[in-house]
């Protein structure tokens, strides 16, 4: 979906365009673990970088781009960390400067990566915010997350996968016994809606005659 591996068959459509046609038609907002936090850049011109695809890089950002950026960052509440280096910021305010620069891109596809993992509650209140926004709009927003209870209680569909995919639809469809036992092993127990899965002694460690 980003462009950073070819396809190894079939298309990718968005609104009926190819998409190796127009990669900016998706916004990619990458795990935390993934980024040079160190790199002396402020917030400003990270976000700025949303609107490179759309200018290219041999033009300078006009008035409706230094806009567009500054409204980006004031809807994630970072309109005051402008001119501050991202080295500076919590990993919560640091994550909502990635939401800030994807959100600047004006995607069609909004693509998440454990966007939930190692933020603080206002960081996850504000990334569930534009998610239902970007809904209004009728932006398509794909998250991957390892929490279950909110995939099922927060997104209309979820697919389930584990090297292929398991099932696809809505949570109480997809989320069966069947389903998350194909998904993470026999071992896996469904309590409540949640899953435990049993990892303490695998199969090859079990040392027949031994008793407790």
């Amino acid at each position: 979906m980003v462009g950073l591996l070819p396809l190894r068959s079939g298309n990718i459509l968005v609104h009926g365009v190819p998409l190796q046609n127009n990669l900016n038609l998706v916004a990619y907002v990458p795990q935390r673990e993934e980024v040079d936090w160190r790199f002396p850049i402020t917030v400003f011109d990270v976000v700025m970088m949303g609107r490179f695809g759309k200018l290219g890089w041999q033009k300078r950002p006009t008035r409706i781009d230094r806009e567009i950026v500054w409204q980006s960052m004031e809807q994630m509440g970072i309109g005051s960390y402008a001119q501050k280096s991202i080295s500076e910021l919590s990993g919560g305010q640091q994550q909502r400067v990635f939401l800030a620069r994807a959100l600047a891109q004006e995607p069609l596809v909004f693509l998440m990566d454990e966007p939930f993992t190692g933020v603080d509650s206002t960081t996850q209140e504000s990334t569930m915010a534009l998610i239902d926004n970007l809904h209004l709009k009728k932006v398509t927003v794909l998250v991957s997350t390892h929490d279950l209870k909110m995939a099922s209680t927060r997104f209309e569909r979820v697919l389930l996968v584990n090297r292929r995919m398991i099932a696809y639809g809505i949570s109480n469809q997809v989320f069966t016994t069947a389903n998350l036992q194909a998904a993470f092993g026999d071992k896996t127990l469904v309590m409540d809606g949640m899953a435990m899965i049993d990892e303490c002694c695998p199969p090859d460690e079990h040392t027949h005659g031994d008793k407790l």
